[in-house]
């Protein structure tokens, strides 16, 4: 069976899962628009996943993009209040506060 072969059967088989195991290993590579895109493409399919939204907020953290990072943590945090992925996105969330100007990607420092 070919690796194209597999993937489509992995994916038919729980694509939001695969989709954020893909970006979980792009993310481990630095890979971060990569990353954020498969995080996408499993909030398509499973729009209140938010185990997907975290690691979408700290995928654009870490790209830079660190208003982007408070909406997704930020949603994560409204669909699961008190469980494990709001969690992980209230204290990815009080990072980005502890983070001073000057430490801030360039397109959200401040002027």
């Amino acid at each position: 069976m070919s690796s194209a072969t597999c993937r489509r059967t992995v994916q038919s088989a729980n694509q939001p899962d695969t989709e954020i195991g893909l970006g979980t290993i792009c993310f481990s590579q630095g890979r971060f628009d990569d990353a954020i895109g498969h995080y996408r493409q499993a909030l398509k399919s499973s729009p209140c996943n938010a185990y997907a939204y975290a690691l979408l907020g700290e995928s654009q953290m870490f790209r830079g993009d660190c208003s982007a990072a408070r909406v997704s943590l930020r949603r994560a945090c409204d669909i699961d209040p008190k469980g494990p992925y709001g969690t992980l996105a209230r204290h990815l969330l009080a990072l980005l506060d502890l983070l001073p100007p000057e430490d801030l990607p360039s397109q959200d420092r401040p002027v």
